[in-house]
């Protein structure tokens, strides 16, 4: 565990990519940390940051916004603080998660978040990764049910955001089907909720490239109409007209019996039909 230290609030930085501040969020902050003192610290690494128009050595802010917000609100030199190394896994697993939760991430945002997520858990659980891949306990242990394993990446995820292990694989498998660069173009747009991703996911590869251009492009589509209408084709049943039916009855009815007999017995026959 990284130790708490405290840093001069001067040397600490935003980073650029860094969600906008809600100031109501820091107001109440500030009031708590007025009261009761720092209850969680902030998340940083080193780097040179600009002091007073020169760059030093300092800090870059991970997780922590509203917090140091709040601090400087209260007018503090100093705050509570851990420092991650460099450009670590570690580092972005943070960032992920302080984005996790606040709300105002989008469902593309969210979905592409947890992707990302996953992806950086399994780099630091290898192991967990092979336990998942080998038999099942039950055969290669004999035991009736499953011993306990340690935690898998849904349930660490969900112990982070709140949402249920299902919530968490339903996010991943729509950034895995719709990719890095269709959840960046659909982020703001007509597709750019849960249900619609999870229709976007079922289309064909062709037809859901074609929406995520049109959408990103300003118009207003739906993943949901267009699974309904290829859906509805596939279900029609073909119109058949009875007459036409009949006829190729009767046709292959005398065809099976000029196969049987004469030609000559049969013609009246068909003869007799065709006058009726």
């Amino acid at each position: 565990m990284m130790e708490i230290t405290r840093i001069a609030l001067s040397h600490v930085q935003r980073q650029s990519s860094a969600r906008d501040i809600n100031t109501s969020a820091v107001s109440g902050i500030a009031a708590s940390m007025k009261e009761i003192g720092q209850l969680t610290p902030i998340f940083v690494k080193r780097a040179n940051v600009p002091i007073k128009g020169v760059m030093e050595p300092g800090y870059l802010l991970i997780a922590g916004n509203h917090r140091v917000e709040a601090a400087r609100q209260l007018g503090w030199a100093e705050i509570d603080a851990r420092v991650v190394a460099g450009e670590s896994l570690e580092a972005e697993l943070i960032e992920i998660d302080e984005n996790l939760c606040r709300a105002e991430l989008t469902a593309p945002q969210r979905a592409a978040a947890i992707k990302r997520r996953k992806q950086i858990w399994e780099a630091l659980h290898p192991s967990e990764i092979q336990v998942a891949q080998v038999a099942p306990p039950e055969f290669s242990a004999g035991y009736k049910q499953p011993p306990p394993q340690e935690r898998g990446f849904a349930a660490s995820t969900a112990s982070v955001t709140g949402e249920s292990k299902a919530s968490i694989n339903r996010h991943v498998a729509r950034a895995e089907a719709i990719g890095d660069e269709g959840l960046s173009k659909i982020s703001g747009t007509s597709l750019g909720t849960g249900v619609e991703m999870d229709a976007l996911a079922k289309l064909p590869e062709p037809e859901r490239k074609e929406l995520i251009d049109r959408a990103a492009a300003g118009e207003k589509v739906s993943a949901r109409v267009s699974q309904q209408s290829d859906t509805e084709q596939a279900k029609d049943p073909v119109k058949v007209n009875p007459a036409e039916t009949f006829a190729a009855d009767i046709h292959g009815a005398l065809r099976l019996a000029m196969a049987k007999h004469s030609f000559r017995a049969v013609v009246p026959f068909a003869e007799a039909v065709e006058q009726g």
